[in-house]
């Protein structure tokens, strides 16, 4: 709208002082010069350092087009200039809206892992923990046949030793067979065994008999079915049938095998032991 001039009646009928009448026509007349004013493209009107308004290209961190697009410039958006993040915490999308959001990473020996859709924080758990100070601890009995080097290709590799323990306040002493819960895997051959009587084995009138075996597989076994009352079963290490000479070699199994001992011919009393078995697997 044009701006136009008041009659000399129409200023008198104004309400205010004659300065205020007067700033209140002149800021009319400003605003219609200003409207009037003619702007190159991509520009803005600015107050200068002498409070004059002027037309002034957008720079610096971020430009503008003709059409009110502001573009903030590449690595403008320095970690000053961003707001605070909580300590111990990194930026990450947001499950539902791909917003950025913090993500708490802080918390004593977790780490992050992708999840297919997300980044999470979590425990190290299964075989290994781990520790705040980067510590890693394999659980026990974690490393199993499955996890060491196979024998399928020539190369240095793992001794294996297999150890069972047959202890008559947990197993029992019952006629018949105590599987040891230990397996050998399939195609494996004992080289050497030899186990340690810890607790002498007694039956009521040590008539007993005891035997280590590998079922199925190896009629020899590793100790043959012998009495009580021998000392092949006092307290002490004794050698089992494989004794490193190739002759004397386990039989090598057909399917995963559990070491076991058998009772015969009356129930133990009492009794410990642990046999040791050193053995290879042939793939």
């Amino acid at each position: 709208m044009a701006y136009t001039p008041k009659t000399a009646a129409q200023l008198r009928a104004k309400s205010g002082t004659q300065a205020e009448i007067l700033a209140g026509e002149l800021a009319l007349i400003a605003t219609e010069i200003g409207n009037d004013q003619a702007l190159a493209s991509g520009k803005i009107i600015v107050g200068n350092a002498s409070g004059v308004a002027t037309d002034v290209t957008m720079s610096g961190d971020a430009t503008l087009s003709n059409a009110g697009a502001l573009t903030i410039a590449a690595e403008a958006v320095t970690l000053a200039k961003m707001a605070d993040l909580a300590r111990g915490s990194i930026i990450t999308g947001a499950t539902a809206d791909n917003r950025p959001t913090a993500l708490d990473a802080k918390t004593s020996g977790k780490i992050l892992v992708g999840s297919g859709t997300d980044l999470v924080s979590v425990a190290v758990s299964g075989d290994v923990t781990l520790a705040a100070n980067g510590a890693v601890t394999i659980a026990a009995g974690a490393v199993d046949e499955t996890m060491l080097t196979g024998y399928g290709v020539d190369g240095l590799h793992t001794k294996r030793i297999a150890r069972a323990t047959y202890d008559f306040a947990v197993d029992g002493g019952t006629v018949g067979d105590k599987g040891l819960g230990v397996t050998l895997p399939d195609n494996a051959i004992i080289t050497r065994s030899w186990y340690s009587v810890l607790a002498g084995l007694t039956s009521a009138n040590s008539t007993a008999t005891v035997a280590l075996s590998i079922p199925t597989d190896d009629v020899a076994g590793i100790a043959a079915a012998t009495a009580i009352s021998t000392t092949n079963w006092d307290a002490g290490n004794h050698e089992g049938i494989q004794d490193g000479a190739a002759a004397n070699f386990s039989v090598q199994t057909t399917a995963a095998r559990e070491l076991t001992l058998t009772i015969g011919v009356q129930a133990l009393t009492a009794g410990k032991l642990i046999l040791f078995c050193e053995y290879v697997v042939l793939e």
